[in-house]
């Protein structure tokens, strides 16, 4: 399972501000420091081991809800900002559900509603949630934290559900959500009130949800498997996770795959396609995308496939398909 890099990026960061030098652990698990940032993945598995790490050299048995406690919206990626266009809570969590796997491939969220609210299960099949609590109370800590944020309210649910058990005290873990917690439960989840959810969201902007939902569909078809060649489809979504920075290679993407370049040329080629081909399909589907379904401009496209300028993405684009940007879909 991966999950988004920039999570482990802001827990190495505040422990290298803290004196607690993260340099040989990094080199331990192979992490390029430049690589925790937005848009890059990593194996949940080293997250949790940084996440180990952080809680032994802070002694803090809290330190996983501590660090999720510190969420930021410019540093939520899409799934925030669709969470602040919408204009209830309750949209912006169905944003949530539909969107989570673009940032983190190995989740599932279910929704189970009653007479009091809706309760959201995180469906995790990753070892390392079982064997680290501080994956699960990070994450429950950065969504309670976001929805305040979002919503500019102080929000409490009406209760707090972790998956593991937990010897030590939960003071903490009631504080920080304001509720019950409990623990050795079915799965992780949150349950919110029907109040909560209705919440008008203060900074509702129905017209760059829709440009951001465009976007976010376009990658979402790229990062859902496709069953064939499981290696190809994973390659498929790291590339189209990376494209708009314009760093994407063979060597970068079989090393983020743990495997080598040989190897995933091999499985690409048992798909019927070669490295170079896949990023210009991908590169393709998404600009016909975006051009037929928002009105991003050829200059915004550019830059989110990855392109020094428009024009190179011009000609790129009129090498596939013959005809220009502008002859296409809203452009």
């Amino acid at each position: 399972m991966q999950i988004n890099a920039e999570w482990a990026g802001e827990t190495v960061a505040w422990l290298d501000r803290h004196g607690f030098g993260t340099k040989p652990l990094l080199e331990k698990l192979r992490i390029d420091r430049r690589d925790l940032k937005y848009g890059r993945q990593i194996p949940a598995m080293h997250f949790a081991a940084i996440l180990d790490f952080g809680a032994l050299q802070a002694r803090d048995g809290h330190f996983g809800l501590h660090r999720g406690g510190e969420f930021r919206l410019k540093n939520g990626g899409v799934l925030a900002y669709l969470a602040a266009c919408a204009e209830t809570l309750g949209e912006a969590l169905t944003y949530y559900q539909r969107y989570a796997s673009i940032v983190c491939n190995g989740f599932a969220i279910e929704a189970e509603r009653d007479d009091e609210g809706i309760r959201l299960l995180l469906r995790v099949a990753d070892p390392a949630w079982e064997r680290c609590r501080h994956l699960g109370e990070f994450t429950a800590a950065r969504t309670v934290s976001a929805l305040r944020i979002v919503t500019g309210v102080q929000l409490r649910p009406l209760a707090v559900e972790f998956a593991h058990s937990r010897a030590a005290p939960i003071a903490e873990c009631r504080r920080l959500f304001g509720c019950d917690v409990g623990f050795a439960e079915r799965a992780d989840a949150i349950k919110l009130s029907t109040d909560a959810l209705a919440l008008r969201i203060p900074t509702a902007d129905s017209r760059l949800g829709i440009m951001l939902r465009s976007y976010a569909d376009g990658l979402l078809k790229r990062v859902r498997p496709k069953g064939r060649h499981p290696l190809a489809d994973q390659a498929a979504m790291i590339i189209a996770q990376r494209l708009s920075s314009g760093e994407v290679s063979l060597r970068d993407v079989a090393r983020r795959l743990h495997t080598s370049e040989r190897t995933l040329r091999r499985r690409l080629k048992e798909s019927g396609i070669t490295f170079n081909e896949l990023v210009s399909r991908l590169r393709l589907d998404l600009a016909e995308d975006w051009l037929q379904r928002t009105d991003f401009n050829v200059k915004h496209i550019s830059y989110l496939l990855g392109y020094s300028d428009a024009a190179a993405f011009s000609r790129a684009y009129k090498r596939w398909t013959g005809r220009s940007p502008g002859q296409t879909g809203m452009q």
